[in-house]
């Protein structure tokens, strides 16, 4: 049991949908003319070909159109995508 519970949290990204926590924005986007970054976002994952774990750091950037993304978002995005399996490259 404590094996699949410690799945179920390790893989928990396989559960979430990024595009609906980049789907809640802000709309006036007025005064943003400079790109928004994140940096250093603690990144756990594992390896998809030897279910390794690993640790790193993420950077993520952008440049605002018409809305502008939270911060707490980008790095929820981040959190999703590290709690799926994948090559320690990507």
């Amino acid at each position: 049991g404590r094996v699949v519970d410690a799945f179920e949290e390790w893989f928990a990204g396989y559960a979430a949908d990024p595009a609906k926590e980049l789907s809640r924005t802000f709309e006036d986007v007025q005064g943003y003319d400079d790109i928004v970054m994140l940096r250093e976002i603690e990144v756990e994952s594992h390896c998809e070909h030897h279910m390794a774990p690993f640790l790193g750091k993420a950077y993520v950037a952008y440049m605002p159109t018409n809305r502008v993304v939270g911060i707490s978002k980008l790095a929820r995005v981040v959190e999703i995508f590290s709690k799926r399996l994948q090559t320690q490259e990507t």
